[in-house]
């Protein structure tokens, strides 16, 4: 494998691993906005209880909300009862017509990063 070749190969397992931060960012971000508490292993280790369960919180690498239809139509539910700008509901609506998980999570996303900067700014 020459140089170029190390490189690409690099640079493709570093966009990975953004791409997976990410993930995890916008997961806890949707589990907050949904009320769910969201645990680390280290919360779990000082109550020593091996388990969790969804009424304690979920780990962030076990939230599916990127994945699975299941985890996010709820999401996207509340977002139509909880904004008041039907433009961010367009948005949401185009990418469930595309009938795509990736497209439908990246604006329920923005969304909730839009809802909060109005609550922020009080506009909300």
């Amino acid at each position: 494998m020459g140089r170029f070749d190390s490189y690409l190969l690099a640079m493709r397992i570093f966009s990975e691993i953004k791409q997976t931060n990410n993930k995890m960012t916008n997961n806890k971000l949707i589990a907050e906005f949904m009320g769910i508490n969201v645990v680390t292993e280290d919360d779990i280790r000082a109550n020593k209880n091996p388990t969790i369960s969804s009424y304690e919180g979920y780990l962030e690498e076990d939230l599916e909300y990127h994945s699975s239809w299941d985890w996010l139509m709820p999401v996207v539910k509340k977002c139509m009862i909880t904004g008041d700008n039907t433009d961010y509901w367009d948005d949401i609506f185009d990418a469930l017509s595309l009938l795509s998980i990736n497209a439908v999570y990246g604006e329920v996303v923005e969304f909730i990063k839009r809802t909060n900067l109005n609550k922020q700014y009080g506009r909300i």
